[in-house]
């Protein structure tokens, strides 16, 4: 199909699959031929519909908020689902690095990473280990990235992380400072978000199967039809919410803080709500100990407060405030139990 057209000239844009080296060398024989300017960019998922994305195609923010519109009329699910996965990264990209030191053996290096610790496998070895390789790649930086990276490529398939293979770089500082000259120390720097790791990643988080509604269900649900796991159909009856009254999360928090309960009494309240509400987001569910389902509408994400981070929406249901601790006993909190009742 044209895209443009400019002083009598048509330009268009084939899509080609990944690797089919025959079509390549065809396309740019035919446009030798013809004297055509023929440009190589990488592909996108816009380039093509749904159901021909491939795999290892990269899963854009746009991409995100396409699915988003189709499904809700509005870009806000898909705004959310980006922030999500980008909180994915930032956890990431600060917890994940990669250690080497001299192994006992004389002449090779190991490696070790706490990323040894997502491994979903069956075997009994529990070792942070990633591997071995001789030392003398030490004395060539290149190929000892290399070298890490292929350790890394090797067990990433069985990591839960919804991005392609990280990047392996040396770090510019330890991780460690009293064990700085110990070890060797590397950053792990996580690659793009793909459709087969996003797939993978709402499997294992359990995100494919939720059964939430408000924000958090339509951007999981967005991230569902994104990764080609749930089709756009099957969405929409999920989420008849009707009667809901909401009030602003940054009022409600406003009106907690000015409400003369101590301290303790208030992270009563904050607590279970912020806790609950991350396992929402991260798992698809909620955990036997939290609390029941946290309905928030509207933009949302992850904000710092008090140097930890705590998920933050637009507005948050009445009725979630008004059960907040119903599974809690009855003779328990009761001044945040008198706080939280003037939302029934």
């Amino acid at each position: 199909m044209a895209r443009e057209i400019e002083s009598g000239f048509s330009t268009f844009e084939v899509t080609l699959p990944k690797g089919v080296n025959e079509d390549t060398l065809a396309l740019y024989g035919l446009g030798n031929a013809l004297a055509w300017n023929i440009k190589e960019r990488v592909a996108m998922t816009s380039d093509l519909k749904r159901g021909d994305i491939p795999s290892y195609m990269e899963v854009t923010p746009d991409d995100l908020n396409d699915v988003s519109a189709e499904l809700w009329g509005s870009e806000v699910y898909g705004e959310n689902a980006t922030r999500f996965l980008d909180e994915e990264r930032r956890d990431f990209n600060k917890r994940y690095f990669i250690y080497t030191q001299r192994a006992k053996d004389e002449g090779y290096i190991t490696a070790w990473s706490d990323l040894v610790c997502h491994y979903r496998s069956n075997e009994d070895d529990y070792s942070s280990s990633l591997g071995t390789y001789s030392e003398r790649l030490r004395s060539y930086y290149s190929r000892e990235q290399e070298q890490l990276e292929e350790l890394v490529t090797k067990r990433w398939p069985l990591t839960p992380f919804p991005f392609e293979t990280p990047k392996v770089t040396p770090s510019k500082e330890p991780r460690w400072k009293r064990e700085a000259e110990k070890y060797g120390w590397w950053d792990l720097e996580a690659g793009p978000v793909s459709r087969l790791r996003l797939a993978h990643y709402a499997r294992i988080t359990g995100i494919a199967k939720h059964a939430l509604r408000g924000a958090v269900g339509k951007t999981h649900d967005v991230i569902n039809v994104a990764a080609g796991l749930t089709a756009k159909e099957e969405v929409a009856a999920k989420h008849e919410e009707t009667g809901l009254e909401f009030i602003d999360y940054d009022e409600f928090r406003a009106m907690l803080k000015g409400s003369g309960l101590t301290r303790y009494a208030q992270n009563e309240i904050r607590n279970p709500l912020e806790w609950t509400l991350s396992d929402h987001i991260r798992t698809g569910g909620t955990r036997p100990w939290a609390a029941g389902e946290i309905l928030v509408e509207g933009a949302g994400g992850w904000v710092t407060r008090g140097g930890n981070r705590a998920p933050h929406f637009e507005k948050i249901a009445k009725v979630t405030l008004a059960h907040l601790l119903d599974s809690e006993r009855k003779t328990r909190n009761v001044a945040p139990r008198q706080f939280l009742a003037q939302f029934a």
